[in-house]
């Protein structure tokens, strides 16, 4: 299930040349295979990719190669504007009633540069112009950016986020977006939680459009050989991947549909998502 976090893991692939290629039944077609009709390429037989057992912890001495989780970075003590922005961030939205236009104007009278991210946050919810005017005024009032308060302007106030790294969500932005989440969709709270452990801004983790487990992944799938994927297209794109030389391919349109899938490729667990 995802909602738009990252996780980064990293393999690395050999270089040796891949003797055999597999697909999966339901999902996965051999890159090597598709891309090539040779009657000189080797047969291959079905086989599942058994699940590699998750790490839970992670050594003091972990390699380069080993997925370390960081924890959550100690914040400094709360000031009375980190406070007052707080209890006005935990008012600014409600699910039945939309923005709470008196607490957007109370925010820019603050003028606390922690309360940019909820702002930005509910642009994606402002789909009125009578919400839309206020929230864009209060964010240029805060940042000096004119980029609007629409759900159409989300994705340039996302970017402006990225080249404005100073202006940090303010403290319990983390839990406010869990629970703000989970009202639109249950379930979400438990992966956006006070002091979650994040590798990436959390601003950045966007509402996908469906709740927990609403899209299924693709786990450990069955492989077939390239002759029996008949089910595919000759020019279909696939993202193809090599692991100590086994190699592996995922039909895009397959992935449309799950959009993660959790394989074994080469004894490497991998995670592809589209």
């Amino acid at each position: 299930m995802r909602i738009g976090t990252i996780h980064n893991i990293s393999f690395s692939a050999s270089a040796l040349k891949p003797q055999r290629a597999l697909l999966p039944v339901a999902a996965i077609v051999a890159l090597a295979a598709v891309a090539c009709s040779s009657s000189n390429e080797p047969t291959a037989t079905a086989i599942r990719a058994e699940p590699s057992p998750s790490p839970t912890t992670v050594p003091p001495t972990a390699t380069p190669n080993q997925l370390v989780v960081p924890t959550a970075t100690p914040r400094p003590p709360l000031t009375e504007d980190d406070r007052l922005g707080r209890a006005l961030m935990l008012r600014l939205f409600e699910l039945d009633r939309g923005p709470n236009l008196d607490v957007i104007e109370q925010m820019v009278e603050l003028g606390h540069p922690g309360l940019v991210a909820p702002l930005v946050e509910i642009t994606g919810f402002s789909f009125e112009s009578f919400t839309a005017g206020p929230i864009g005024d209060a964010l240029f009032q805060l940042t000096g950016a004119d980029l609007g308060g629409s759900f159409e302007s989300q994705r340039a106030w996302l970017e402006w986020q990225a080249e404005n790294p100073e202006f940090e969500p303010i403290a319990g932005y983390d839990e406010w977006k869990g629970n703000f989440y989970s009202e639109i969709a249950g379930g979400l709270d438990s992966f956006l939680y006070a002091d979650v452990p994040t590798r990436i801004p959390l601003w950045g983790v966007q509402f996908g459009g469906v709740g927990k487990d609403g899209i299924p992944s693709l786990d450990n799938p069955i492989f077939v050989t390239p002759e029996q994927a008949t089910y595919l297209d000759p020019d279909e794109r696939v993202f193809g991947i090599v692991v100590n030389g086994e190699a592996r391919a995922y039909p895009e349109r397959i992935m449309r549909v799950h959009e993660l899938s959790n394989d074994v490729v080469g004894g490497r667990p991998v995670a592809l998502v589209y």
